[in-house]
């Protein structure tokens, strides 16, 4: 592809210092050519100060938001914040359209959040509070979409069992929701977030593997 490019155009070829990169993808029959318009991959946002030891990518978290539907007027939660990532993204790609509340259980992780939207510009988007996601209604009600990547169990432990902590999540998901809210969730324990969501009388309208890092994770989509 490069060498067709070079005869086309006639341009110098220098894979170390290019002023231009050229990126091919073939799939099956097809050739996608386009011009990269950033040096950077684009999971590497300049607004993280602070790094959370299970941050999820911020391109996975704006891919999880589009999944979501968000539309004007909407309150987003993210009940478990960590660094920030999701609602950040929120706020990147809808402004003050949303209504948007990140919470975390770890005071630490809220700063660290806060630190993050400062950063990217958006903290008079966002709503930070310190509160633990099983009791999400005491917190904010009739939510309309909560976008989440809870603990995986891998980088860091959470203070309870996964499938103690999924079921108290869903639970709390459910009593904060509007009735036809949406909730993506991204998790390496499938099986017990579907069993989990069900449980509670979410329908599963959307699932499909990712690749996070070198883990195989699954991003599952419900409506309440």
């Amino acid at each position: 592809a490069g060498q067709a490019v070079v005869d086309k155009y006639g341009n110098k070829v220098d894979l170390e210092n290019y002023d231009v990169e050229i990126r091919v993808d073939v799939i099956r029959d097809n050739c996608l050519v386009g011009v990269s318009m950033t040096r950077e991959s684009l999971h590497r946002r300049g607004y993280r100060v602070f790094e959370h030891p299970a941050a999820l990518k911020p391109t996975i978290a704006y891919a999880m938001i589009r999944l979501a539907r968000p539309e004007a007027g909407m309150t987003l939660v993210d009940p478990m914040c960590g660094g920030g990532t999701i609602p950040i993204e929120a706020a990147l790609f809808m402004g003050e359209k949303l209504k948007i509340y990140g919470l975390d259980i770890e005071e630490s992780f809220i700063k660290g959040a806060r630190m993050n939207s400062e950063a990217a510009g958006v903290d008079g988007l966002i709503t930070l509070i310190r509160g633990d996601c099983r009791f999400l209604s005491r917190f904010v009600k009739d939510v309309d979409l909560i976008v989440t990547n809870p603990p995986y169990g891998v980088r860091m432990e959470p203070r309870c069992s996964i499938g103690k902590l999924y079921r108290a999540f869903a639970k709390g998901a459910f009593r904060a929701m509007r009735v036809g809210g949406r909730l993506v969730v991204i998790t390496l324990r499938g099986r017990r977030m579907e069993e989990a969501l069900l449980q509670e009388g979410f329908s599963i309208i959307h699932k499909r593997p990712v690749l996070h890092g070198d883990i195989k994770v699954k991003v599952i989509a419900a409506e309440r």
